[in-house]
């Protein structure tokens, strides 16, 4: 599979060749890590996607291992919007461009960035929200509470 180029300004992506690329004609999301922000480039199949998200408050990503997957450490990012079924995104650590660490657990300064592509294909940023880290086991429906 083809890498994923991704030009940032800050936390900003201002240039990536994801749309297009094998991760974007699977269907698979890609998660980028630059400047306290995570960024979830989302497929073009689903778009949709990208609007459930925006219904959410606050991001919570948890990374552990995940029984449903025969204990392998995957991630779980949920965008809770204080309901019963919040929309949730389980991914391979492989879909991330930097894993987040156990340091950034106590961090309350990031955020959370949907990407998808813009009417001329560049990137376009369709929501952004605040960010919490727990390394915990997956999957986790907790509501985050600060």
């Amino acid at each position: 599979m083809k890498i994923i180029e991704i030009s940032n300004d800050g936390p900003r992506i201002t240039r990536t060749n994801y749309w297009g690329s094998e991760w974007d004609r699977g269907g698979k999301f890609y998660l980028s890590v630059a400047a306290a922000c995570l960024r979830v480039l989302v497929p073009r199949s689903e778009a949709q996607a990208a609007r459930e998200m925006a219904t959410g408050r606050i991001a919570v990503l948890s990374i552990g291992p995940c029984a449903d997957w025969g204990g392998t450490t995957a991630a779980h990012l949920m965008f809770d919007d204080g309901g019963d079924s919040p929309y949730c995104l389980f991914s391979v650590l492989s879909a991330f461009d930097i894993l987040p660490s156990a340091a950034d657990d106590t961090r309350r300064d990031l955020t959370c960035a949907v990407y998808t592509p813009g009417a001329d294909g560049s990137p376009s940023v369709a929501v952004v929200m605040p960010l919490r880290i727990r390394h915990t086991p997956i999957p986790n429906f907790e509501a985050w509470r600060d």
